[in-house]
């Protein structure tokens, strides 16, 4: 009788666990990201750099964010660094962040040396 007690509350202890713990770490696990400026900023230069899933993702999440890097800018921004070839002072005109809307490869082949 003994034994079939104990069994009886190891099930009840492994119930437990299994029905509350388990789905608790899993809802914690999967909360959503939240989207400041600073991230869709991050996203909108990603974008401007033809990644489609942080365009989507801009496009879902960051609706009404105020983003200072929009595409806009960045394309400003690398006309500037095609036309001048000055990439220190596109830095110093847009923000040294501008730099995520450039490519190494745009760097690369229009900054004058």
């Amino acid at each position: 009788m003994k034994d079939w007690l104990m069994s009886s509350k190891k099930n009840t202890l492994s119930r437990f666990i299994f029905f509350t713990i388990i789905p608790l770490l899993f809802i914690s696990s999967c909360q959503k990201e939240t989207y400041n400026s600073e991230k869709c900023n991050e996203l909108s230069q990603k974008s401007f750099k033809g990644m489609p899933k942080a365009a989507k993702n801009l496009q879902d999440h960051c609706q009404g964010v105020s983003i200072k890097y929009t595409k806009e800018v960045c394309q400003k921004a690398l006309n500037d660094l095609i036309l001048s070839g000055d990439y220190p002072g596109v830095l110093k005109k847009y923000g040294k962040n501008v730099a995520g809307c450039l490519t190494e490869n745009d760097i690369k082949s229009f900054r004058k040396r």
